[in-house]
């Protein structure tokens, strides 16, 4: 098949550690990369997650959202959970961005399809 899903990695931090600190647990912090507008969250596992700062249901913010215990983020608007993981919740998906530590730096993942006649 000629499509494949690349991921396009963008630093966000170049020390990671200090970066997740000021993320505050179980809160949203608000984030521009580019073009997009993302909320970001730490757990006390330590894990952090990005998501699109536009509820998929009517485009509210996300900004002000609740995080719960189970790792998902409630729509401040119209309390639609959805899970950080997958983006899943309610018959609607919320983008999520994949987040990878490397070498003491921290990435956001940009997924994009495109078009190739290698494999």
């Amino acid at each position: 098949m000629p499509f494949k899903e690349v991921i396009r990695w963008v630093r966000i931090s170049s020390d990671a550690g200090e970066f997740k600190k000021r993320i505050p647990l179980q809160k949203i912090q608000r984030l521009s990369v580019g073009k997009y507008d993302m909320c970001l969250t730490r757990y006390p596992d330590d894990s952090i997650y990005a998501f699109e700062n536009r509820c998929p249901h009517q485009f509210m913010e996300m900004s002000k959202s609740i995080c719960a215990n189970d790792k998902k983020v409630i729509c401040p608007w119209h309390r639609y959970a959805f899970d950080l993981e997958n983006g899943k919740g309610a018959g609607l998906y919320l983008e999520v961005f994949p987040i990878k530590e490397e070498d003491n730096k921290l990435y956001v993942g940009f997924k994009k399809t495109v078009f190739s006649f290698f494999k």
